[in-house]
């Protein structure tokens, strides 16, 4: 009885503890990106190139919103490889399956009678399955 106890304790709190760590970098991330964003629409409206401008705003934003400026990093990365529209893709999908997976916890929310929390993809993001977002950056 003591092992079983123990046993699901030692596999439940990393496991705990890790989805409150991953689901604290999304809210930061999805709270520093609209000013990551906005700053990247200055520097192409100063005529910076995409690939220049996203490696700058990740110089730039790492001191006050590191979590931003990896993911701006990986998706540079990911344009020097590939294509910037293959990179800027993948970005998208990524945030469809976050989506994803704030829609199953609202059901799942639902089905316990809890008032489900707002998706912050739909919120601030403005994704939805249906309505892809903006290719500002293409």
């Amino acid at each position: 009885m003591v092992t079983a106890v123990v046993t699901s304790f030692a596999y439940l709190i990393p496991r705990n503890l890790l989805r409150s760590q991953a689901n604290s970098r999304l809210n930061r991330i999805l709270k520093g990106l609209p000013d990551a964003l906005d700053i990247i629409r200055m520097c192409l409206t100063g005529g910076l190139p995409l690939r220049d401008a996203l490696l700058r705003v990740a110089r730039e934003i790492d001191v006050f919103d590191p979590d931003v400026s990896v993911e701006l990093e990986v998706v540079r990365r990911h344009a020097e490889a590939d294509t910037m529209a293959k990179a800027l893709k993948e970005f998208r999908l990524s945030a469809i399956r976050v989506e994803d997976e704030f829609v199953s916890r609202k059901a799942l929310a639902a089905g316990r009678g809890k008032e489900p929390a707002a998706s912050p993809n739909t919120v601030q993001f403005g994704l939805t399955k249906t309505q892809p977002p903006a290719t500002v950056w293409m």
